[in-house]
């Protein structure tokens, strides 16, 4: 899922700017959407390399105190002696373990967004049942780069980061993932769709938009 912005005017020729994690398609008035998607759709790769080069690199060390987000809010990291666990308590991510390799913490941390981010997806996967038929889709939840979801064949795909972003973002994604099981582009109508079941949608995809960069494993 690459979210963009179109905007028409007389120009000649389709175009894609990104700035500040946004991406905008510049494309003539008269131009097919068909057309636009297609395009975007060629230079996804680019898109996506693009997004990358964008994001200020950070690199965790997995220490005490190191930040780290969770449902839109920020957890310090704290390490305690004991058998291997984790949770989230007073702002703070507890890992109790004897072993504190930075790899071995990452590993721990990781698994424990894969956690949460399926609990929450899942669950808003039963809410919506009633409203779509998904019910021959396979669920995958995997770190991806740049992209928060994605709907092919029979796979509902999640970026296992979502757990980092609100609850309402998060739902927007599920929403906007299940909307491609009847619509396959970003038509008028799709996005009319999403909007039926998140009325703030817009909102809530530009938050993901301006903070994925924040959204550092």
């Amino acid at each position: 899922m690459v979210d963009y912005e179109i905007v028409r005017s007389g120009r000649r020729s389709i175009c894609i700017l990104i700035k500040d994690g946004e991406v905008v398609v510049r494309a003539p008035r008269l131009v097919p959407r068909f057309m636009i998607e297609k395009f975007v759709s060629e230079k996804s790769d680019w898109i996506e390399k693009k997004l990358r080069k964008t994001k200020p690199k950070k690199s965790r060390e997995y220490v005490e105190s190191e930040q780290f987000m969770f449902f839109g809010k920020t957890y310090q990291l704290k390490i305690v002696r004991g058998n291997k666990d984790i949770s989230l308590s007073g702002y703070q991510i507890i890992v109790s373990t004897h072993e504190t390799d930075p790899k071995y913490l990452r590993k721990i941390i990781e698994n424990y967004y894969l956690k949460l981010t399926r609990e929450i997806v899942e669950k808003l996967l039963v809410k919506y049942a009633g409203e779509f038929e998904a019910s021959g889709f396979k669920t995958v939840f995997k770190f991806y780069r740049s992209k928060w979801g994605s709907c092919s064949r029979n796979h509902l795909c999640f970026n296992g980061k979502l757990a980092m972003a609100p609850p309402e973002a998060i739902e927007y994604v599920v929403v906007h993932e299940l909307c491609h099981i009847r619509h396959k582009n970003h038509s008028k109508t799709f996005w009319a769709e999403v909007e039926k079941y998140d009325p703030l949608y817009k909102a809530h995809r530009r938050w993901l938009n301006k903070n994925n960069h924040d959204f550092e494993l």
